[in-house]
């Protein structure tokens, strides 16, 4: 008779508790949230109930998170990428040498894509983007696969955007000045609202991508997504040596990019990015993902850091003086 009561005892105890877990799930009380108080109540008493306290709580963990399985985390995709993304719907108009390109932006129309043939293009002096697209139809400038199209610029500027609704994508832009003079790959000035550069490998340019406003006019709405922005050496200026270069635009989004080998030769440190306030209310930008990289035989310190930003304005303005991250 001792021993039946002995016996029925782990019985009663396993329905009870059993019992008392339905109810908790019912009441929406986790496992997990159970599991400490069981550790709680059972501390202190003699071993047998601190041990039954020990493996319920470790019951009830292995029940509420089921198999631990070590965590993988998904690559990280940063710059410009080898595959392209289809391409837009529109008119396509290809060149097949500067001068053709040239005629193509100076007659440039909403819907057009401008399609680079694959080879070697030698640009002498700025591409202006002077006409403008629309929300519906931006005027595209492309390659129809990333590496096939290389456009060397020997002037301080290569494209000058200054209309709306322009798209840049899976172009390789070098600088080709003599003693190193090649300013920016783009200048987005003024009226360019809605600019997009994405997955293009922009190279040896003191300012990779510059941004401002002029007469009373600001770039808002652009993106500057999935490129790849580096220099071959370090560049021989006293100035700033700055991938992106952002003065007073607002809603700007940059993201996913990959900035490596910057370095300046004189005097000054690069800078990884800079801001300037420019003549009108802005919001400290907001960052997002990105990745730089340091240039070869001489620290970065911002290895690893965020290279991405977002901008908003109308809500703060930002100090007078400049605002710089240096490695």
């Amino acid at each position: 008779m001792k021993l039946a009561r002995l016996l029925a005892l782990p019985l009663l105890l396993a329905a009870a508790g059993g019992g008392a877990l339905v109810y908790l799930q019912s009441e929406g009380a986790t496992p997990r949230a159970l599991a400490p108080y069981l550790l709680k109540r059972t501390g202190g008493h003699n071993p047998f109930i601190e041990g039954a306290g020990r493996a319920a709580a470790a019951t009830l963990l292995r029940l509420d998170r089921g198999n631990i399985a070590p965590f993988t985390p998904p690559p990280l995709v940063l710059g410009a990428q080898p595959a392209s993304s289809p391409a837009p719907a529109g008119a396509i108009r290809e060149v097949a040498s500067s001068e053709e390109a040239r005629r193509a932006f100076a007659t440039a129309a909403p819907g057009d894509v401008i399609t680079f043939l694959p080879g070697d293009y030698a640009v002498r002096g700025n591409l202006y983007a002077s006409r403008a697209g629309s929300a519906a139809a931006p005027i595209v400038v492309r390659a129809e696969s990333p590496g096939t199209v290389r456009i060397a610029f020997d002037a301080a500027e290569g494209f000058v955007v200054t209309a709306p609704h322009w798209q840049f994508e899976n172009l390789d832009i070098r600088g080709a000045c003599r003693r190193d003079s090649c300013q920016h790959a783009f200048h987005v000035v003024g009226a360019a609202q809605h600019f997009v550069a994405r997955n293009n490998t922009l190279r040896d340019f003191h300012a990779h991508i510059k941004i401002n406003g002029l007469r009373g006019q600001f770039p808002d709405f652009g993106l500057i997504e999935a490129n790849t922005l580096t220099n071959a050496a370090p560049r021989r200026t006293g100035g700033p040596v700055t991938p992106i270069d952002l003065v007073a635009a607002s809603d700007w989004v940059i993201r996913a990019n990959l900035v490596q080998g910057l370095c300046q030769g004189r005097r000054r440190p690069h800078q990884l990015w800079r801001v300037r306030q420019g003549r009108r209310r802005t919001h400290p930008h907001r960052a997002q993902r990105g990745a730089v990289r340091s240039a070869p035989g001489r620290p970065a310190g911002a290895a690893g850091r965020h290279l991405v930003w977002r901008r908003r304005h109308r809500q703060a303005l930002l100090p007078r003086r400049a605002l710089h991250h240096r490695a």
